[in-house]
């Protein structure tokens, strides 16, 4: 069927279109491309050629399908003349993900027209099929000229000097470039004279220009000369001038631009950076060079440099501070050691993203994993070359992060120390053509999420809009869940979209809770997960990580959310998720890894390191190393394009990861995590060695320093490692360095948990254990694992020093038992790392320079994964002999270890047994009953444990150990040397008093103090009488329960929780001295004098007296007046400038408060300025183009953005539609300045809002321009907008402003300082000041509980609001009796221009 559509104009004029619609006999999958049927794009731009693919509906049609999973046939043709030809060899590569055709840089040929065409059909029986067809159009591109060096230059008279123009270049690369060079000189008045006779003698053809300038020859020193450089090839041309100074020091220092392209558009992305590389040298080896300075040129920011003016090369420019569509001038002045100097300037250029756009979503609210959102990115434009744009589509949600460490170096987790922000998730691989997308989302973790719409331009420079909806939670169970999902991925699947699914598996993951580890999971949603994951799987081979960063992005942040919950996932989908995090990271790191990608992978390990394969003592070597090797990839990607001093970070539970980028000019750098841990001393040697250069004299390249701290994953159950994994590398240019045998080690930390065994003087102990037979093995109790073979023959020492040989009996009772005693070993810090080849932990090569009890400080020569540990010493053994049970036939050579435990006979013998004591001394330990007389005429050393059952006949020196039960029936004649240790008070006192107190008072009290003085602390129960005199400090912290009969002499430390009924006749302190914190309650009757700070609470009747607007910092000595101060009145207006960001409006403060003080000609004192960013007001749903309120949104078809609405009637599309350019410079930022301007009296307030009404753009924009010279800014912006101007009186916490009913008649004449002949205006005007009035305490009220705190700030203390109470009723009633008092004959004063 062929369709033809005419659209006219009202003019008359019509255009038509033609489409033709195949209808096919059976359902057959429907496809198109996105975009328009016929495309352009140039050789040096990125495609992507993006596929909607939709299913057929089979239930109605009889078809013959087994499968409805779909196959994709690619084609493509190059026209040559008049026919199609194939010629693309590299299309299956290109669509290895079939939804899509990624056509890489200079994949086509410039100025040639391809067709592309795609069948898509069931994958069993491609004769049931579809196609589409789309037209590539590359046109053809400017040649690029370039001189390197600068836009600027100096050369000396004399000196051999060349312009290098070999960076030159044919970006459609047809062949060989042609090269012309010219010169003419520039004269004073800026004009410029042909030149060219100099270059008689140099070859102008080349791309080199070489010449002398010398005098004979006829250059002027002191000159400059501009020197263009032109290109050609066939028809097109391109040329490129630069100046050059000729200097007549011959021996002046060079600066010299080495690397730095200037053709180019720099996009102004935060954090972002270019890079100029330059060198300064001089020419004369007397002379050095003694510094290096950057400058930006006038008028532009110096925050523009990356690092400090003089730092070494390269100058690092931050783009994130630059503003878009602007040229920024960049000089380098070298200086030698005798102050000559030269200079040389780079030109930058930075491009604009896509302007002007809205960005919509449609529903506002619906539900996870069912509703249908629609992502519009409607009207964006940009400049003519910066076409075609592209879109893409992601979200952002707070995502959970949970996990452990061990270690962790005192306990603080690493999530403690990370910021807390959720990482974007994409819901494309690809930058889409098409402005319109439909998708479902997940559930959000607090229902709210925000919509990210990005737009492209061709040179990627993009802008972002945000849009938030509301996403409820899907009600519904583990069985329908798991059905629901089943189909949906089903059909997923069968459609090859790769992008569809892996967005459809994190929707699923967070319905059944994927990111939520309190829930428990019935078995058919684990099987669920599982299944969640081999879709991932599958999904994430389709997508092409390999050739796309944002199929990258968007397959880690699906796992991210899928492995929320590690205990939810068995062990088969741990694996696999460990192997795909570790294919697509390695293939993210070639071409960087964003924040955001980072951040999701390192949830993904951080999350699996809480998993079951990698819990404590289940150390796999295979996924251990896997996952080590997964983070150091990770690093690699996330320094990827950075420069010399910079450094990436990502911290999560498990996992803390930064990355260093180091040249040599930060080669010094200490390498450290932000927990402290890290690199403290990395020789130059080991970065020469990474490098492949030294820094002295030669020219290495960046080395990049990896340091990673995270979940041990080597280590298992008694291996001694005790901290978490320390991983530090070595390389450059994305690849790893191996560093080993290096002469000066590397010196790192490693933290670990708080061991007290680790201190210096802890100590071990010792223990004993008994050998009855050979087949005991003995375990000792001690801190490190001690234990001793019974059935080993050895060497042991005996108590007495010597030494015999071993041998427990072979079974027990055959011997004599040995009692084996041991010194528990002390365990010391060690550092350890992890071999590979052996599958073990070494310390080869590794000391330790110094540990404490929570981290060790290693020296090794190697890099690897470093580990703390504890090792210990071999445990000090002695063997004794236990006691016999019945005492040996001769006495022993010494005695025994330990006492007996009975005796050794049932009675003692009546005679000595022999002549001698049995042992040379008393036994060191007693025995464990008394003998029934002294075993010898002195007493024993140390009291026995028991009493003797009889009193000895004399005392003993010392007091008993224990106190007799009872105390005795009369006290002692003289006091005992030292107080009985009883804690029972005796029967009666003792005649004199003990030197020390009892520990328990005694029962009565003593009729007479027991000491002269009192004692210094109070005693625990009250004395029965009162002290004669009162103590001079109060004898408890509790107030009494009834009030004394006189006053304290000084005020209590707590104030009373109520008023008294009455004040008091004199301040309690002295006039002047307040109290250190006011009551909370009004006292019934006003103090005499006033208080030095105002109340917390206002009183709930306004005082009889009229307060001050401020109080006085000390009471007024006369009596207070009655007649209230003037009230002073504030204008309040907005100021609106583009051109300048929010943090430099804020650091510029100044400038606009003396700008509004020159536009309304009152002192800079009574300006407040509050600086804010302009709002950009987003499009509703109900407004978009075309739309009535309550439609639905576009139908997804190749849609083209219209152009913005007017107020008539828009006018018909034409089909040969090109989009205008955009301004060349669009002014970037903007912020709204609003003032405040404070004067005395109604008068001057209407002067100050006349004058604000009639000011314009142009008025502000000077008033700024003077602003910025009398503050020695360097500010430039543009005034857009002033605001409309309001004034009113400012209000105090009493209704003074206007006098109440029954005041003073005087009083109410001048009512709020203004004075008659003010007020004797036009009644009209007074009207208009009462409404002014009004609204503002009513705009005051409004805001009274939000700024409640800032109001009572000095600065803001004549701004306090009007508290409840306040009868407006009287106030507009007492402003109406001050009108009628107005003379009829007094002329009216000026009307404010706006209220």
């Amino acid at each position: 069927y062929d369709f033809l559509i005419a659209a006219t104009n009202f003019l008359g004029g019509t255009t038509t279109v033609s489409a033709t619609v195949h209808k096919l006999a059976s359902p057959a999958p429907g496809v198109q491309f996105q975009g328009a049927a016929t495309q352009t794009m140039v050789r040096s731009d990125k495609k992507s050629l993006k596929l909607d693919v939709a299913l057929p509906k089979l239930a109605c049609v009889d078809a013959n399908v087994s499968s409805t999973a779909l196959g994709f046939a690619w084609r493509a043709w190059r026209l040559a003349g008049a026919t199609y030809v194939r010629d693309i060899p590299d299309l299956a590569e290109y669509t290895a993900n079939p939804m899509s055709c990624r056509l890489p840089a200079d994949a086509l040929a410039a100025q040639t027209t391809y067709k592309f065409q795609v069948t898509v059909g069931f994958a069993d029986t491609m004769t049931i099929n579809s196609s589409a067809t789309t037209t590539i159009v590359v046109g053809s591109q400017v040649l690029v000229a370039s001189i390197l060096g600068g836009v600027e230059q100096a050369v000396a008279i004399g000196a051999t000097t060349e312009l290098d123009g070999s960076e030159s270049y044919d970006p459609d690369e047809e062949g060989a470039l042609a090269y012309a060079w010219t010169a003419a000189r520039v004269l004073d008045d800026g004009s410029r004279e042909d030149a060219n006779p100099l270059l008689a003698s140099a070859d102008t053809t080349q791309s080199v220009l070489a010449f002398t300038p010398t005098t004979a020859a006829g250059w002027a020193s002191d000159t400059s000369y501009e020197f263009t450089l032109t290109v050609s090839h066939g028809a097109r041309s391109a040329a490129y001038s630069v100046l050059v100074s000729v200097s007549s020091d011959q021996y002046m220092p060079r600066a010299t631009v080495t690397e730095f392209d200037e053709s180019i558009k720099y996009n102004p992305t935060a954090d972002t950076f270019a890079a100029i590389y330059f060198e300064a040298t001089s020419p004369d080896p007397d002379r050095t060079i003694e510094q290096t300075a950057w400058s930006v040129g006038d008028g532009q920011s110096a925050g523009l440099l990356g690092k400090p003016s003089g730092a070494p090369s390269p100058m690092l420019i931050d783009l994130g501070k630059t503003r878009p569509n602007a040229v920024y001038r960049l000089r380098l002045t070298v200086t030698d050691s005798i102050g000559s100097t030269s200079s040389t300037v780079v030109s930058l250029t930075t491009n604009g993203p896509p302007t002007s756009g809205t960005f919509a979503v449609s529903p506002y609210r619906g539900t996870a994993l069912t509703t249908e959102f629609e992502f519009l990115l409607d009207g964006w434009s940009d400049d003519v070359d910066d076409y075609p744009l592209t879109y893409t589509y992601s979200y952002r949600q707070r995502v959970s992060r949970r996990g452990s460490s061990r270690g962790g170096g005192g306990g603080t987790s690493f999530a403690d120390r990370r910021a807390a922000n959720s990482a974007l998730t994409p819901l494309v691989a690809d930058q889409y053509a098409s402005s319109w997308f439909v998708t479902t989302l997940p559930q959000a973790n607090n229902v709210n999420l925000t919509c990210v719409g990005r737009v492209f331009d061709r040179y990627l420079s993009y802008a972002q809009a945000f849009t938030p909806v509301r996403v409820d939670p899907l009600e519904i169970s583990g069985e329908d869940l798991s059905a629901l999902a089943g189909d949906l991925l089903s059909e997923s699947a069968n459609t090859g979209d790769g992008e569809a699914s892996l967005s459809l598996v994190s929707n699923v993951a967070s319905v059944i809770g994927g990111t939520d580890a309190s829930r428990r999971r019935l078995s058919a949603e684990q099987e669920l997960i599982d299944d969640l994951m081999a879709h991932t799987i599958s999904a994430a081979s389709l997508v092409g990580t390999s050739s796309s960063a944002a199929a990258a992005a968007q397959v880690l942040s699906t796992v991210s959310t899928l492995t929320g919950d590690p205990d939810s996932i068995s062990e088969s989908s741990q694996t696999g998720a460990i192997g795909l995090l570790g294919e697509v990271v390695g293939d993210a790191a070639k071409h960087g890894i964003d924040d955001d990608t980072a951040a999701s992978a390192a949830d993904t390990v951080s999350s699996l390191l809480d998993a079951s394969l990698f819990a404590s003592g289940a150390s796999n070597t295979s996924l251990d190393g896997q996952m080590a090797g997964t983070v150091g990839a990770l690093a690699t990607g996330m320094i990827a394009g950075a420069y010399g001093g910079q450094n990436r970070s990502v911290v999560t539970d498990n996992m803390e990861l930064r990355a260093f980028r180091t040249d040599c000019g930060t080669r010094d750098a200490a390498f450290r995590l932000f927990s402290g841990t890290g690199v403290a001393n990395l020789p130059a040697s080991a970065l020469d060695a990474a490098g492949g250069d030294s820094c002295e004299g030669g020219a290495p390249a960046d080395v990049d320093v990896k340091v990673a701290r995270l979940k041990n994953v080597y280590a298992s159950e008694g291996d001694g490692a005790i901290s978490d994994l320390l991983q530090i590398e070595l390389g450059g240019e994305g690849a790893t360095v191996k560093v080993d045998n290096l002469a000066e080690p590397i010196v790192f930390d490693i933290p670990f948990d708080y061991d007290p065994t680790l201190e210096a003087d802890y100590d071990p102990g010792t223990d004993t254990e008994t050998c009855f037979n050979q087949s005991q093995v003995l375990t000792f109790n001690c801190d490190v694992p001690t234990t001793f073979d019974c059935g080993e023959s050895r060497e042991v020492t005996l108590p007495d020093g010597s030494t015999m040989t071993f041998e427990a009996p072979v079974y027990s009772g055959d011997g004599v038992p040995l009692d084996v005693t041991v010194t528990c070993p002390a365990k010391t810090a060690a550092c350890s790392f992890w071999d590979n080849v052996t599958r073990s932990w070494s310390s080869d090569g590794c000391s330790v320079v110094a540990n404490t009890a929570s981290g060790v400080t290693c020296a090794c020569t190697h890099l690897t994964d470093f580990a703390a540990s504890t090792i210990a010493a071999d445990a000090d053994v002695v063997v004794g002999f236990p006691p016999s049970p019945a005492p040996s036939t001769a006495p022993t050579p010494g005695p025994t270890p330990k006492p007996t435990p009975r005796p050794t006979t049932s009675a003692p013998s009546p005679a000595p047994t022999t002549a001698q004591p049995t042992t040379p001394g008393p036994s060191p330990s007693p025995t464990h009953r008394p003998t029934y007389s002294p075993t010898t005429p002195e007493p024993s050393v140390s009291p026995s444990p028991e009493p003797t059952p009889r009193p000895t006949p004399t005392p003993t020196p010392e007091p008993s150990v224990t106190p007799t039960p009872r105390p005795t029936p009369a006290p002692s004649v003289s006091p005992t040397p030292s107080p009985t240790v009883s804690h029972q008070p005796t029967p009666q006192p003792t005649p004199r008093p003990t030197p020390r107190p009892t520990p328990m008072p005694t029962p009565r009290p003593t009729p007479t103090p027991t000491t002269p003085q009192p004692s210094p602390r109070p005693t625990l129960r009250p004395t029965p009488r009162p002290t004669p005199t009162p103590t001079p400090l109060p004898t408890t912290w509790q107030p009494t329960a009834e009030p004394s009969l006189r006053p304290t002499p000084r005020p209590s430390y707590r104030p009373t929780r109520s008023p008294t009924p009455q004040p008091s006749p004199s301040p309690t302190v002295p006039p002047g001295d307040p109290t250190a914190s006011p009551v909370f309650a009004p006292t019934p009757q006003p103090s005499r004098t006033p208080t030095l700070r105002p109340s917390p609470r206002p009183t709930p009747a306004p005082t009889p007296l009229r307060p001050t607007l401020r109080p006085s910092p000390r009471p007024t000595a006369a009596a207070p007046t009655f007649a209230p101060s003037p009230i002073p009145y504030v204008v309040t207006g907005g100021l609106s400038f583009s051109g300048v960001s929010l943090a430099e409006a804020l650091e510029a403060e100044a400038v606009f408060v003396v700008a509004v003080a020159i536009l309304c000609g009152v002192d800079e004192n009574a300006v407040t300025v509050t600086i804010s960013a302009a709002a950009r007001r987003l499009l509703e749903e109900a407004l978009l183009p075309g739309r009535s309120p309550g439609a639905p949104m576009r139908r997804k078809s190749d849609y083209v953005p219209t152009a913005k609405p007017t107020t008539s009637s828009p006018t018909l599309q034409p089909t040969n539609y090109a989009p205008t350019a955009a301004p060349t410079s669009v002014p970037e930022g903007g912020v709204v300045v609003a003032y405040e301007v404070a004067v005395p009296s109604l008068s001057e307030a209407e002067a100050v809002s006349s004058t604000i009404s009639s000011t314009t753009v142009a008025d502000v924009d000077a008033a700024v321009a003077t602003a910025v010279t009398a503050n020695n800014e360097t500010l430039a912006v543009v005034a857009t907008a002033v605001g409309a101007v309001d004034f009113a009186a400012t209000r105090t916490r009493a209704p003074t402003a206007v006098p109440l009913p029954g005041d003073d008649a005087s009083s109410s004449a001048s009512s709020g300082g203004v004075d008659a002949a003010t007020l004797g205006g036009a009644a009209a005007a007074g009207a208009v000041l009462l409404l002014a009035v009004v609204a503002y305490v009513v705009y005051r009220r409004r805001t009274v509980v939000a700024k409640e705190e800032e109001e009572r700030s000095p600065r803001n203390s004549p701004r306090i609001d009007v508290e409840e109470g306040v009868d407006l009723k009287a106030v507009k009633a007492a402003a109406r009796a001050q009108l009628a008092q107005t003379l009829a004959d007094e002329p009216p004063p000026p009307p404010p221009s706006r209220l």
